[in-house]
């Protein structure tokens, strides 16, 4: 192998781990504790972006439907689910089946500790719609 080509690309890497260690370094004494740590935050949970810290998170899945009795246009229904650690003032996503009709508008949010209320609308205003019982996902963040 060709000494100089291997010289180049000791140096090479040895820059390139420097330049790791000076950005890891800046980044600690800018940011405090490891540079590492702060950027994934392990200690006081997931920042991104230096926005608000995401302490936990928790997932589940329930029933969400309404028997399969009609749902005229602007009708709502709302129905529960129970999820161990949540707490109001959460945020709250679920994840319909992909069974579910179109022009059926869902949301959630937890109502009561423990208790995610799931509500879904119809906003077709030409046909309306029914929702049959079926497996829906809830994932809760906390701040």
């Amino acid at each position: 192998m060709n000494k100089k080509f291997l010289a180049g690309a000791v140096v090479l890497i040895l820059l390139i781990f420097g330049l790791i260690y000076i950005n890891g370094r800046a980044h600690e004494e800018l940011y405090g504790g490891t540079w590492y740590n702060r950027l994934i935050n392990f200690d006081a949970g997931l920042n991104i972006g230096g926005g608000t810290d995401i302490t936990k998170h928790l997932s589940g899945t329930g029933t969400v439907g309404n028997g399969g009795a009609l749902l005229e246009y602007g009708d709502c229904f709302t129905d529960t689910v129970t999820l161990t650690g949540v707490a109001t003032g959460d945020t709250v996503v679920m994840g319909p089946p992909s069974t579910l009709e179109n022009y059926l508008l869902g949301t959630a949010f937890v109502s009561v500790a423990n208790t995610i209320s799931a509500r879904v609308c119809n906003i077709d205003d030409t046909v309306s719609k029914t929702v049959a019982d079926a497996t829906w996902r809830f994932d809760v963040w906390k701040h």
